[in-house]
């Protein structure tokens, strides 16, 4: 057994790591393709060099995969699985030829072409992503680039919640067990997704750090990695941070109102988080980066292959009743969900509140995400943010009762443990 904690992360990290190699390179989604040609532009290739490379890459999720079939219907026909690369290259180079307002030419997805500069503009501004993926793709080629630049993503947000976990003082093998929570509930599988979700949730458990060594009294490297991790997630996925920094500012807002939260560290973190958020509207707009609007024209038109729809943030709120409505349903129909946030919640507050009050106000952040996207598909995907709740304070509530537990042990002054001799 292994005695040292490092070691028992890192095996942790890399049993995971292997986990995900019969899955390797992956399938590149329409997103993914979207960060995929900026990333070649930014190394040397033209528009259409970039393009064409993006998607030979993106076809290549039709071929069938010899060593681990993923069909279970049957026995997997190699030659039907290249015949379905030839055409899904040969479609996508024929949209291609479509006149589009694009800087790379129509999207390239599973289905009909987007031609829309607005959609492309939505992918433009998360220039990160492009310089992220770059040394790797580089390196390895695009398919393999981008799956090796994820799979690092996820394995050090994984390192990271066992960090952050040990800096709020839980004993090693709790952290431990919160890093395993982290890659095996929907956390690890969207961290594993080649979108932006992956470096999303690296940087927060980055910010998560910066306030947690706040909190302890470590001000300078604690105020240097929360403003590290805003600044590096502008350009990462500049809406999601935004809420993050709203989130992140109000829950330290509300921890001031009480005596026993209230602390200079935490309004420095409310201070910076607020600030952050403003900043990152304020910066937003000013590069003319798509706005909330668009994303809701975006939603609503589906891809913007249909005309602008009228008060879109009318229709949005309908779409959310309706959704929220399906989705408490099904929750309640299979809370194991629920169970895990309500627990995680519950531990946070009453184990770690200062620390609980901004994984929180994170989760809050994820579920606002979700709230701008109604919609069914990748449901998780939208809020992961909000899993950290569970995989944050689920060590916490193994805690406490095993503290419980141990208080149920302890034996009355003078009274003899059993078996004693009279």
């Amino acid at each position: 057994m292994l005695r040292s904690w490092p070691a028992a992360v890192a095996l942790a990290a890399v049993v995971f790591g292997l986990c995900q190699l019969p899955g390797a390179p992956g399938r590149l989604t329409p997103d993914s393709t979207e960060y995929l040609v900026q990333t070649l532009h930014l190394l040397g290739d033209s528009p259409q060099q970039a393009r064409e490379r993006t998607l030979v890459a993106f076809c290549q999720r039709y071929r069938p995969l010899e060593l681990v079939p993923l069909s279970p219907t049957g026995r997997v026909d190699p030659t039907s699985g290249a015949a379905r690369v030839a055409e899904c290259e040969n479609r996508v180079r024929a949209q291609g030829a479509i006149a589009s307002d694009t800087r790379f030419g129509p999207a390239i997805t599973e289905g009909g072409p987007i031609v829309s500069g607005r959609y492309e503009a939505i992918f433009l501004a998360r220039p990160g992503m492009a310089v992220l993926f770059a040394p790797a793709v580089a390196l390895f080629g695009p398919a393999w680039g981008v799956w090796l630049t994820i799979l690092l993503c996820a394995v050090a947000a994984g390192v990271l919640v066992a960090v952050v976990l040990r800096t709020v003082g839980l004993a090693a093998p709790l952290a431990l067990l919160g890093q395993v929570l982290f890659y095996v509930l929907p956390t690890g599988k969207w961290a594993m997704a080649p979108l932006a979700e992956s470096p999303t949730l690296l940087l927060v458990l980055v910010a998560l750090l910066g306030a947690v060594r706040m909190l302890n009294g470590r001000l300078r490297s604690g105020i240097a990695l929360l403003v590290i991790a805003h600044v590096a997630g502008f350009t990462i996925k500049y809406s999601q941070f935004l809420l993050v920094g709203v989130g992140m500012a109000a829950a330290a807002g509300i921890a001031l109102a009480f005596r026993s939260l209230r602390s200079r560290p935490m309004l420095l973190i409310a201070v910076i988080s607020g600030v952050a958020a403003v900043a990152n509207l304020g910066l937003a707009a000013a590069l003319g980066w798509p706005s909330g609007y668009e994303s809701a024209q975006d939603l609503l038109t589906v891809h913007f292959t249909q005309p602008d729809v009228p008060n879109p943030y009318y229709q949005l709120l309908r779409l959310n009743r309706y959704f929220w409505s399906w989705w408490i349903v099904q929750q309640l129909l299979a809370p194991l969900l629920l169970v895990a946030w309500l627990a995680g919640a519950w531990a946070l507050l009453r184990g770690r509140p200062a620390f609980g009050v901004l994984v929180l106000g994170v989760a809050a952040a994820g579920l606002a995400n979700q709230a701008g996207h109604p919609m069914a598909l990748q449901v998780d995907r939208l809020y992961v943010l909000a899993w950290l709740v569970a995989v944050c304070g689920l060590p916490v509530l193994v805690e406490r009762l095993a503290r419980w537990r141990d208080a149920d042990h302890v034996l009355p002054a003078g009274e003899p443990a059993p078996g004693a001799a009279a």
